[in-house]
């Protein structure tokens, strides 16, 4: 049954902000994730850390290659919370809340992934701010799929 217009903008209301917050957290970090190696260099400081016999051209690759996968993650991030805005938009209220709670529970995989995973030398290969702060958009994104399902069952 196709819920009213006042309905749809209802959720909306509530809804959006959160998930174009979650846009915005998510644009920043990866953001974040191309400056790094101009400004912090908190991934090759991490990198050296667990090697620290790796000349500084090697860090530097390993440090690029974390950069994209970060952006890569990042990309995919920001579109899947441009499809649910997208679905909450055209009043598909339930795909949104479905999808959004799938999209959330695989951001907050690949964060914890990030987090734990040891690299071959036995230390954590992401930078745990790093890992911290991919945890970032799930925190939004488990707030905004709450109030989905919350404002879906009244």
């Amino acid at each position: 049954m196709r819920q009213s217009l006042s309905q749809t903008s209802e959720m909306s209301r509530g809804v959006r902000p959160a998930l174009w917050a979650g846009l915005a957290v998510t644009a920043a970090v990866t953001a974040w994730a191309l400056i790094d190696p101009s400004t912090t260099r908190l991934l090759a400081g991490q990198i050296e850390v667990g090697y620290p016999s790796y000349p500084s051209d090697q860090i530097d690759s390993a440090a690029g290659a974390y950069v994209a996968i970060l952006v890569s993650v990042g990309v995919l991030g920001m579109a899947g919370w441009g499809a649910t805005l997208l679905l909450v938009h055209t009043g598909r209220r339930w795909a949104a809340a479905w999808v959004g709670g799938v999209l959330c529970a695989a951001g907050i995989l690949v964060a914890l992934t990030g987090l734990v995973t040891p690299d071959t030398s036995g230390v954590t290969g992401l930078a745990p701010v790093f890992g911290w702060a991919l945890l970032a958009p799930c925190v939004v994104g488990v707030l905004a799929v709450a109030a989905m399902f919350t404002r879906r069952a009244r």
